[in-house]
Protein backbone atom coordinates (compact mmCIF):
# COMPACT_ATOMS: atom_id res chain seq x y z
CA UNK A 1 0.00 0.00 0.00
CA UNK A 2 1.89 3.17 -0.94
CA UNK A 3 1.80 6.26 1.71
CA UNK A 4 0.74 9.41 0.89
CA UNK A 5 4.64 10.33 0.42
CA UNK A 6 5.29 8.16 -2.18
CA UNK A 7 1.80 9.11 -4.19
CA UNK A 8 2.85 12.68 -3.92
CA UNK A 9 6.53 11.78 -4.87
CA UNK A 10 4.90 10.25 -8.17
CA UNK A 11 2.77 13.00 -9.05
CA UNK A 12 6.14 15.23 -9.21
CA UNK A 13 7.72 16.02 -12.51
CA UNK A 14 10.63 13.57 -13.43
CA UNK A 15 13.25 16.00 -13.02
CA UNK A 16 12.24 17.00 -9.98
CA UNK A 17 12.12 13.56 -8.12
CA UNK A 18 15.79 12.98 -10.50
CA UNK A 19 16.87 16.15 -8.37
CA UNK A 20 15.45 15.19 -5.11
CA UNK A 21 16.78 11.11 -5.41
CA UNK A 22 20.06 12.92 -6.18
CA UNK A 23 19.96 15.20 -2.97
CA UNK A 24 19.08 12.06 -0.65
CA UNK A 25 21.91 10.17 -2.09
CA UNK A 26 24.44 13.22 -1.10
CA UNK A 27 23.35 13.74 2.50
CA UNK A 28 23.98 10.06 3.24
CA UNK A 29 27.89 9.29 4.32
CA UNK A 30 29.60 7.28 2.57
CA UNK A 31 30.24 3.71 3.82
CA UNK A 32 33.65 2.97 5.06
CA UNK A 33 36.01 0.55 4.98
CA UNK A 34 38.61 -0.02 7.52
CA UNK A 35 41.17 -1.05 5.03
CA UNK A 36 40.39 2.46 3.57
CA UNK A 37 41.02 4.42 6.58
CA UNK A 38 44.17 2.26 7.73
CA UNK A 39 45.96 2.77 4.31
CA UNK A 40 45.15 6.33 4.19
CA UNK A 41 47.20 6.59 7.71
CA UNK A 42 49.40 4.92 6.60
CA UNK A 43 50.25 7.20 3.45
CA UNK A 44 50.43 9.74 5.43
CA UNK A 45 52.83 8.83 8.36
CA UNK A 46 55.61 7.73 5.20
CA UNK A 47 54.82 11.04 3.65
CA UNK A 48 55.83 12.58 6.54
CA UNK A 49 58.64 10.28 7.67
CA UNK A 50 59.76 10.00 4.10
CA UNK A 51 59.48 14.34 4.13
CA UNK A 52 61.40 14.62 7.75
CA UNK A 53 64.04 12.75 6.12
CA UNK A 54 64.63 13.62 3.11
CA UNK A 55 63.88 17.93 3.78
CA UNK A 56 64.34 18.87 7.17
CA UNK A 57 62.38 21.47 8.20
CA UNK A 58 59.42 20.90 5.73
CA UNK A 59 58.34 17.62 7.73
CA UNK A 60 56.57 19.97 9.94
CA UNK A 61 54.16 21.86 7.15
CA UNK A 62 53.85 17.70 5.62
CA UNK A 63 52.45 16.97 9.27
CA UNK A 64 50.40 19.70 9.47
CA UNK A 65 48.92 18.87 5.77
CA UNK A 66 48.57 15.84 6.23
CA UNK A 67 46.46 16.04 9.65
CA UNK A 68 44.61 18.54 8.04
CA UNK A 69 43.67 16.06 5.22
CA UNK A 70 43.57 12.96 7.47
CA UNK A 71 41.12 14.63 9.70
CA UNK A 72 38.78 16.32 6.35
CA UNK A 73 38.79 12.13 5.20
CA UNK A 74 37.97 10.54 8.61
CA UNK A 75 35.12 13.21 9.38
CA UNK A 76 33.38 13.14 6.15
CA UNK A 77 33.01 9.12 7.05
CA UNK A 78 31.93 9.36 10.65
CA UNK A 79 28.59 9.55 11.33
CA UNK A 80 28.45 11.75 14.63
CA UNK A 81 26.04 11.00 17.21
CA UNK A 82 23.16 13.48 17.22
CA UNK A 83 23.26 13.12 21.43
CA UNK A 84 27.11 13.90 21.87
CA UNK A 85 27.91 16.13 18.81
CA UNK A 86 27.28 19.86 20.62
CA UNK A 87 29.29 22.13 18.81
CA UNK A 88 32.26 22.36 21.39
CA UNK A 89 32.87 18.12 21.54
CA UNK A 90 32.66 18.07 17.76
CA UNK A 91 35.46 21.08 17.63
CA UNK A 92 37.61 19.62 20.70
CA UNK A 93 37.38 16.30 18.46
CA UNK A 94 38.56 17.23 15.50
CA UNK A 95 41.24 19.83 16.90
CA UNK A 96 42.74 17.28 19.18
CA UNK A 97 42.85 14.76 15.68
CA UNK A 98 44.27 17.27 13.75
CA UNK A 99 47.26 18.38 16.02
CA UNK A 100 47.93 14.74 17.59
CA UNK A 101 46.83 12.80 14.30
CA UNK A 102 49.23 10.82 14.46
CA UNK A 103 47.72 9.18 18.22
CA UNK A 104 44.46 10.12 17.71
CA UNK A 105 43.95 8.08 14.44
CA UNK A 106 45.93 5.46 15.21
CA UNK A 107 43.64 4.98 18.74
CA UNK A 108 40.40 5.33 16.88
CA UNK A 109 41.16 2.69 13.74
CA UNK A 110 41.99 0.62 16.82
CA UNK A 111 38.85 0.87 18.81
CA UNK A 112 36.87 0.51 15.10
CA UNK A 113 38.90 -2.50 14.94
CA UNK A 114 37.69 -4.14 18.14
CA UNK A 115 34.14 -3.00 17.29
CA UNK A 116 33.88 -4.22 13.86
CA UNK A 117 35.87 -7.79 15.17
CA UNK A 118 33.35 -8.12 18.26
Amino acid sequence: MATSNTTAFRQWPPRRRRRLRRSRRSRRPEPYRLGELIAAYLVCLLVVIATFLLLGPLGILAYFVCGFWLTRFLSRRVVWWAFASNIENVYLTKVWTFFQWPIAVAVFLWKLAIVKAL
